[in-house]
C-alpha cells in the first residue's frame, strides 16, 4: 500500500473545491496526467454516484469509468510499535547493493525477500536465491530488535517515490507489517513468512588466491564477453591465473571465444583456473560500491564461494 497526504499549498497549487472519495484505474489515470505538459491546470470532478471521473486539461476533457468505492480494501494503516530511522542513502544500497541476489521462485517465499536482521545498533541486510548471496551492514543510531523478511519491492517502491531531497525515513514495524514514513508519504507493505536461512555459515573465512583490481577495470572486460553462450544460454567466465598475469575467458562452440588480460592487477597467494555464471559475477562486482570502486576478489578453491568485496568498504557479496 502506498498513501499519499497532499495538503494545499501556494507551492503544489492545489485546490479543493468539494471533498468526496473516488476510485479510479491508476494505469489511465497516470496515461492521462503524465502527458500533459509542466504545470497545466487541472480540474477533476466526479458525477454524484462517483461512477464517472472528468478530467479537464487546456486542450481537452477525459472521461474515466469509476469504480465501487466499497469493493476497495481497506488496510491497516495503523503505526506500528517498534520503530528506526535509516537514510535514503541506505534504501539507495539495499537496493543496488543487495535486492539483485533475491530469488524469483515463489516455492521458496523466504528467498524472494530482503533479510533485515539486528544486533544492537547494526543493521545486517541480507538477500540469497540460493546460488549468490549479497550482504550489507548499515549502523543504525540506536538499538533494535528486529528480524523481518521484507519484499524487494518495497524498497524499489520507496527509491521510485522520493529524490534527493529526502534524506531521512522513518521505519515502524511489528510481525505482520513494515511501514515507511517520508515526505508526507506511507509506503506498507506485509511481511513474508517463513525463516531466512542461515545464509552466513556459507561465508569462507579463508582463502587460496586473493585478487586485488577495481570495478571500472574487470567489469568493462566482462561486460564484453556477454554474448559467448554456451548450449543452455549461460554465459559462463574463465578466471585464469598465473604468476604472472590474470585472463579473463568466455568460450562457446558455437559463437566463439573471448580472452582478455585483466590489467593493473594485484594477486596474492597460488594461482587458479575457475569458472563462474558471467551474469552473477556481473551482477555482484556492479554492486561494489564505495571507496575509489575498489575491488577485492577472494577465491576459496574448486566447488567454494567467491568473496567480492570492496576493501575500504564492509559490504560483501558470495557468489558460489
Amino acid at each position: 500500500m502506498i498513501r499519499k497526504e497532499c495538503v494545499p499549498t501556494e507551492e503544489n497549487q492545489i485546490e479543493i473545491l468539494e471533498t468526496g472519495v473516488s476510485v479510479v484505474n491508476a494505469k489511465y489515470l497516470y496515461e492521462i496526467i503524465h502527458k500533459q505538459q509542466e504545470n497545466e491546470k487541472i480540474c477533476i470532478s466526479t458525477t454524484s454516484e462517483n461512477s464517472l471521473i472528468e478530467i479537464q486539461t487546456k486542450k481537452g476533457v477525459f472521461h474515466l469509468n469509476g469504480m465501487n468505492q466499497t469493493d476497495y480494501p481497506m488496510l491497516d494503516s495503523e503505526k506500528a510499535e517498534e520503530t528506526f530511522e535509516i537514510s535514503r542513502n541506505n534504501i539507495e544500497d539495499i537496493v543496488s547493493q543487495v535486492a539483485y541476489a533475491c530469488s524469483t521462485d515463489d516455492r521458496r517465499p523466504a528467498l524472494t525477500g530482503v533479510h533485515l536482521q539486528t544486533k544492537n545498533s547494526t543493521l545486517l541486510v541480507m538477500a540469497s536465491d540460493s546460488y549468490r548471496l549479497a550482504m550489507k551492514k548499515i549502523e543504525l543510531n540506536q538499538m533494535v530488535n528486529m528480524d523481518v523478511i521484507v519484499p524487494k519491492k518495497a524498497f524499489i517502491d520507496i527509491l521510485k517515490s522520493t529524490n534527493t531531497t529526502t534524506k531521512k525515513i522513518q521505519v515502524y514495524y511489528d510481525t505482520h507489517k513494515i511501514q515507511f514514513y517520508f515526505d508526507d508519504t506511507l509506503i506498507q507493505t506485509t511481511l513474508i513468512n517463513g525463516t531466512f536461512p542461515n545464509v552466513q555459515r556459507i561465508v569462507p573465512k579463508e582463502f587460496e588466491c586473493k585478487l586485488k583490481t577495481t570495478v571500472d577495470t574487470i567489469l568493462p572486460i566482462i561486460d564484453r564477453s556477454q554474448f559467448i553462450k554456451d548450449e543452455s544460454k549461460v554465459h559462463i567466465v574463465k578466471v585464469a591465473m598465473t604468476d604472472h598475469d590474470v585472463h579473463i575467458k568466455s568460450k562457446s562452440s558455437i559463437i566463439g571465444n573471448t580472452d582478455e588480460t585483466l590489467p593493473n592487477v594485484e594477486l596474492e597467494g597460488n594461482p587458479l583456473n575457475l569458472s563462474f555464471n558471467g551474469k552473477y559475477l556481473y551482477e555482484a562486482i556492479k554492486g561494489v560500491q564505495g571507496d575509489e570502486q575498489q575491488l577485492l576478489l577472494q577465491f576459496g578453491g574448486e566447488y567454494n564461494p567467491l568473496l567480492v568485496t570492496n576493501p575500504l568498504n564492509r559490504r560483501l557479496n558470495s557468489d558460489k
